[in-house]
Order: structure tokens, then sequence, then C-alpha cells
């Protein structure tokens, strides 16, 4: 993953302070004060490069796994990945 800080603009507004984030669409903060409102950078962690594996795994759970990911409208290594953080994440 790679990390990325996004730059925030902040506006004074009647009732305090709005925030939004030119990069980041739907991504605002409002409060009475500017400390409220405050989030100056957002973190983010985004994709690195992808890397091509060859593994082995049992016919039976590639089977499996196709079957889950397509019906979820993902692809095999889509769903892999997912799979994998959210095992690592706990």
């Amino acid at each position: 993953m790679t990390i990325h800080y996004f730059p925030a603009i902040i506006e004074h507004a009647k009732k305090g302070f709005g925030v939004f984030f030119p990069d980041i669409s739907g991504c605002t903060s409002f409060g009475k004060t500017m400390e409220e409102a405050a989030r100056v950078m957002v973190r983010a962690d985004l994709p690195g490069r992808a890397v091509r594996l060859n593994i082995s795994l049992d016919e039976a759970l590639v089977e499996a796994i196709d079957a889950t990911a397509q019906s979820r409208g993902m692809t095999r290594s889509g769903f892999l990945a997912e799979a994998a953080k959210r095992a690592i994440q706990g």
C-alpha cells in the first residue's frame, strides 16, 4: 500500500467552518470552531503496483473461489486480495 495525504480547504461559513477535500469527492467536515472542523490532511492507503504471483491451490477450492468471486462481481485476484486483507486485519 502507498500512503497519500490529501489537502483540505477550510472556508468560513455563517455558523462555523466548512472543510472539503478537492481530491476526494464527498469528503467534508464542519465545526463551530476551526479546531472542531479541522481535518486538514486525510490519510489514504492506496494500492501499490500489482505483482503477478504463481500459487498452487486445491482444484475444488479454486472452483469455489471463482464461483464466489463471480457472484460478487469480482475477479479471482480481487477476491483473494480482499480475503487476504481481512485475514491480516483480523
